[in-house]
Formats: structure tokens, sequence, C-alpha cells
């Protein structure tokens, strides 16, 4: 068998036995990062999608109900948030405290730039919910019993009563046989306006009459946009911010994933990015759902949504080796701190009161993120140091 010639040689050795082993499986990771990110969002923002084609909302809600953990939207929604947030903010934490000299003294080369993204992050989370949610609830009691009053009225009706095929009406004898309680409606008179018939005998009552699917469908279109009148200037600027705010936030994401050095660091913050997009796709589907989103639009809102984390992870892993910004990413790091720690000790502990069940969920929610986080932390580096 000829040998081969030296500069084939050269390069073959080069190619197997020069370049570690290490970086060839991160540079393969990396490849398949943006589409595990794309997939798992995804997925979970059409789970409660799927569950509403066997279900209705009633019993959706009777089953979040009967688990007895929330008692509304919102506070599934702030629970959710809250143990994400736990999570990121103390992987934040410990992966910066033992390297705060390195970081006064911004030593570009050992600069945790995917910690301080994490960090950046987490400000324009807590801007999402602090803007979103708040937005949602307005202090005006007669806004928030005609937003009941919808929201009672369109759960008795269903959400898919208007792509339903009208039907006959129903006589009073098969009302009563299905258990019906018969809603009447007053008939017209023939001419003029007065509420009652003119006849050489005198006035006339009224008869009514059994509504029809026909009527009780135009009721609730009639209804639903008088309802969406006063509430989308409102829900206009909140889901416009909100969007913003998610799309830059899942960036983010991606791009300090991207920027991972090591097999071991790029697994650990993939396994907290999938959790934390998981939990949040989720809760966003719902809040659309309840907001009377189609199924399309939810469909499409959720491919944007996940294709944004893919996008910033290709760019983390394109700007890897750019370390310039490494300064500015420390001042945003101790920026969204101060804002997180605002916000936790002004904002949320002043406006919910401390006695109430939602605010011990979501303070629990908020330390058993921490504790969990923390633990899987503590157990990866210790071992990491270890290893022989």
């Amino acid at each position: 068998m000829s040998e081969l010639h030296p500069a084939i040689e050269d390069d073959f050795h080069a190619l197997f036995h020069e370049v570690p082993h290490d970086h060839l499986t991160l540079n393969s990771i990396k490849r398949q990062v943006p589409l595990i990110l794309m997939l798992t969002t995804f997925l979970a923002g059409l789970l409660p999608l799927t569950l509403k084609f066997r279900y209705t909302w009633l019993q959706l809600r009777q089953l979040f109900l009967s688990l007895g953990v929330v008692d509304n939207r919102s506070v599934l929604h702030l629970l959710m948030i809250r143990v994400t947030l736990g999570m990121l903010l103390t992987s934040c934490f410990v992966c910066l405290l033992p390297k705060t000299r390195e970081l006064l003294e911004f030593d570009v080369a050992r600069i945790p730039n995917a910690e301080i993204l994490i960090s950046f992050a987490l400000a324009l989370l807590i801007v999402y919910q602090e803007t979103v949610v708040h937005c949602l609830i307005d202090p005006d009691e007669n806004y928030n019993k005609q937003r009941h009053l919808y929201l009672v009225y369109f759960l008795r009706h269903r959400l898919d009563v208007p792509k339903f095929l009208p039907e006959e009406p129903r006589s009073p004898r098969e009302q009563d046989e299905a258990g019906e309680e018969p809603r009447m409606v007053a008939v017209p008179p023939p001419s003029g306006g007065d509420d009652a018939l003119a006849t050489p005998r005198g006035p006339q009552k009224i008869k009514s009459r059994p509504m029809s699917n026909v009527e009780r469908i135009r009721e609730y279109q009639t209804e639903k946009r008088l309802y969406e009148k006063q509430i989308n200037p409102r829900l206009n600027a909140s889901v416009s911010v909100g969007v913003v705010v998610l799309l830059a936030h899942s960036t983010l994401d991606g791009c300090a994933l991207g920027m991972q050095a090591t097999v071991s660091e790029t697994f650990f913050v993939l396994t907290c990015f999938l959790a934390h997009r998981a939990l949040l796709a989720t809760t966003i589907t719902i809040e659309l759902m309840y907001s009377n989103f189609s199924s399309k639009a939810i469909v499409w809102v959720m491919s944007v949504y996940a294709c944004a984390p893919a996008i910033g992870a290709m760019v983390g892993i394109m700007a890897v080796s750019d370390e310039r910004l490494a300064p500015l990413l420390g001042i945003a790091c101790g920026a969204s701190t101060a804002a997180y720690l605002y916000t936790i000790f002004f904002e949320t502990l002043r406006s919910v009161p401390i006695n109430s069940d939602s605010a011990i969920l979501l303070n629990f929610s908020t330390f058993m993120g921490s504790a969990v986080s923390a633990i899987v932390i503590i157990l990866i580096k210790v071992r990491l140091h270890l290893k022989p």
C-alpha cells in the first residue's frame, strides 16, 4: 500500500489528532441548539391549544381550580414566571459572585458573557411582567365589573358559539325535556313604538317566545363588539409592548446560549432555557386563549416566538469570539439586578398583600426556583472540581 503525500498526511493528522474532541462536540451541539429551542418553544405553546379541542374552557378552568394552585389567570401567569425568574436570577448570582474581581477589572477573557446576558434578559422579563400584566388591571370598578360580567357571559355561552351553525328554535316543551331554562324575548309591535298593542278592548301585553340560537349568536356578537371597543386600546398597547419585549428577551436567551465555551456550560444553560421557555410559552398561549384569539393566530404567534431564540443562538455562535461588549454587558448586569431588587421590594410586595394566598404562592415559587437552580449549579460545579 502506497504511503500518503506528506501534505495530505499532515492535514489528516491535524484534523483527527490536534483538534480537541471537546471542541468538535461543542460545535456539533451548537448546530442543534437553534432547532431544539425552536421545537421546544413551539410544542410547549401548542400544548394548551390541543387541550382546547378536547375540553371546553369552562372544564379547563374547573380543572385549574380543582388543583388548588391558582384562583385566576393572573396568578397562574405570575406563578410560572416567578419560578423561572428565581432560577435565572440564582444562576446569574452564583456564577457572578465568585468572579467579582474579574468583572471590576474588566478582564474580557474571563467575563461570563452568558450570565451577564441572562441578567440583562431578566430586566426585560420584569418589564414584560410589570407592564403587560398590570396594564390589564384597571382600578376602575366599572371597568372591572363590565369585564367580569363579559367573561361570565363568555364562559356560559362557550368560546366556540359563533362557530356553530344556526339551528331552528326549540319549543318550550323540548327545552323542558332537555332541562334548559327558556330565555324569553319580547316580540316587537307591528307598528309604532309603544310597549303595548292598541286594540278595541284596550292595551294587550306583548307575548314572549324563547330566544333562538341565531338570536343568541347575534346578542353574543353585539356584546363582544361593545367589549372590544372598551378594551382594545388598552390591550393594543400592552400586547405591543409584550411582543417587542418577548422577542428581544428571546434573542438575548439565544445569544447567551450561543456564547458558551464548554459543553457542560452549554448543557446547563440549555436546560435552564428550555424549562424557562416551555413554561413561558404555555402561559402565553393560555393568555391568548383567554383573550379569545383564534387557533391560527395562536399558531402564528408561537411560530414567531419560537424563531426568536433560534436567531439569537445563531447570532451568539457567530459573535462568540467578539469580547468588546463585555464592559457594557457588565454595566447592564448591575442595572438589571438593581431593577429586579426595586421591583421586588417596592412594586410587587407593595401592590400584593403579604397575607394573601397569591402573595404566598408567588414568593414561595420564587424561592423554589432559586433553590432548585442553586442546587443544580452547586452540584455541577462540585462535580467539575472533583474530576481527576
